[in-house]
């Protein structure tokens, strides 16, 4: 029996609410309640709401700065080629044939329209770049990557420790062959490595660049073990060719050109066969300024005709048969500043004029340090001075037959068995002083101006050419049968 509040007991339909409510029931309302109440709680707590600023993607808003972009997937099996316009995946291959993806984003490239939507002005010829960006990994390669398109191109990796391109064994082939269809203003290739199984016949360059790519530049690249070289460029016409920071390791050729106009700038040659050489230059200029060249068979050959030549605070270390080798008679040739350890110069043809200042030769053993080959005379002007040879039981300079117009002055040679040697035969306008470390008399078949004098000849012989000697200097004749005439002008 229940007793009701007397408040209540006249209001049958608050009472009847009242007992309707069983305990189970409202226990089940609570229940209900608190699970309803703890579910809100939850998603307050978990979910975050949404940004009240609406995203829009609108065409070409996906647009990357390169053309096509190269990653390899995330299980290291497939290599992907993203169009850089439009973010579409549409090259593939696996990884182990890196080559086919990586040439089917350049023949999409090359089947483009001018320009790839960058403004160009064709009356100039002013044509942006394509651009292929490779993402960090190794590209296998498993034949020669060729580009032929129409405008010039840009190959981009992430460093040449991250983005690594692979020739593979036996595929006789270049990696790269750039071959442009016209005129390319500007190829490059920047922040990559490549490298080269060394099981490799017949031609294959690491970068083989044709006849009609006028510029080409290299930034914080390496080559590596290229088996006939790191680079060639077969354009034969002027164009700023720019190679910075640029690693040639145990190629054949480092960097071979017949292009005139070549600039290589803190670059390490190592363990090549030849680190740079020049062939069929007729006018023009190499500046070969502050690099590294060791464990070559020749550092710099220079085989053309090039303008001007500066060569200048480059480090020279065991080079085996020469680390400067003029082997066609070349323009005006600069050589200052530079180290030799354990490296020569040879000028096997002399140049049209030339200037060896300030250099450092050590430990060359029984080789000539700076040596000019015999030649057929009539050179133009050549000085050798303010040089400092050390520490050698060869040669410090050998000056050969008919070697003219050559002066030899104000060099320090120190521990060297033989500072300076001549060849047989005659010269004209030599000139050998101050030396310090040598003494010149009686050793030279022709006239050396200094503060004491050994003349040539035999007896009876006729000098047919006036000589010019510092006045109040002393001249030897030595034994003679019959006293000579001499006759003097005063200047």
């Amino acid at each position: 029996m229940r007793f009701l509040p007397r408040r209540l007991a006249n209001h049958a339909e608050t009472e009847h609410e009242l007992i309707s409510i069983s305990k189970p029931k409202l226990l089940a309302l609570i229940i209900i309640l608190l699970s309803a109440t703890v579910g809100w709680e939850t998603y307050f707590v978990l979910a975050i709401p949404s940004s009240s600023d609406n995203s829009i993607i609108e065409p070409g808003s996906l647009h990357t700065i390169y053309d096509y972009i190269m990653y390899i997937s995330s299980d290291n099996t497939t290599v992907i080629g993203k169009n850089g316009a439009t973010g579409a995946q549409t090259c593939s291959s696996s990884v182990t044939r890196a080559d086919i993806a990586i040439q089917c984003a350049v023949n999409t490239l090359e089947a483009l329209p001018c320009c790839l939507g960058g403004h160009a002005d064709l009356s100039t010829t002013q044509v942006p770049q394509a651009s292929i960006y490779f993402s960090r990994g190794v590209y296998d390669i498993g034949a020669s990557v060729a580009y032929t398109g129409p405008f010039p191109i840009q190959f981009f990796g992430e460093g040449r420790n991250r983005s690594l391109i692979y020739l593979l064994p036996n595929v006789n082939d270049d990696v790269f062959s750039i071959n442009c269809a016209a005129q390319c203003n500007i190829i490059s290739f920047d922040y990559l490595k490549i490298d080269s199984s060394p099981t490799q016949s017949g031609t294959s360059w690491c970068i083989d660049v044709g006849p009609n790519a006028v510029e080409v530049q290299l930034h914080f690249v390496e080559l590596k073990a290229c088996v006939t070289g790191g680079i060639r460029l077969q354009n034969t016409s002027t164009g700023w060719n720019d190679f910075d920071d640029v690693w040639f390791y145990s190629d054949g050729i480092g960097l071979q050109t017949s292009a005139p106009d070549v600039r290589i700038v803190n670059s390490h040659f190592a363990s090549d066969t030849v680190g740079f050489r020049s062939i069929n230059n007729a006018t023009g200029m190499f500046t070969i300024v502050g690099n590294t060249f060791w464990l070559n068979t020749r550092a710099i050959d220079l085989r053309g005709t090039a303008g001007l030549i500066t060569i200048t605070g480059n480090t020279f270390a065991a080079t085996t048969t020469a680390a400067i080798d003029l082997v066609v008679a070349p323009g005006l040739v600069t050589i200052s500043g530079n180290t030799f350890s354990n490296s020569v110069i040879s000028f096997e043809k002399q140049p049209v004029g030339c200037t060896v200042s300030g250099n450092v030769f050590r430990n060359w053993g029984s080789q000539t340090a700076l040596k000019f080959f015999d030649s057929a005379g009539g050179q133009n002007e050549c000085e050798v001075s303010g040089n400092d040879f050390a520490n050698a039981v060869g040669i410090g300079v050998y000056i050969g037959n008919n070697d003219d117009n050559l002066s030899v002055q104000d060099n320090q040679f120190d521990g060297v068995t033989t500072p300076v040697s001549y060849g047989t035969g005659t010269r004209t306008k030599l000139m050998v002083s101050n030396n310090q470390g040598y003494n010149p008399i009686g050793l030279t078949a022709n006239l050396l101006v200094g503060s004491t004098f050994a003349p040539w000849g035999t007896p009876g012989a006729t000098l047919a050419v006036p000589f010019i000697v510092v006045y109040g200097d002393k001249i030897n004749f030595g034994a003679f049968s019959v006293a000579p005439t001499v006759t003097v002008w005063f200047t």
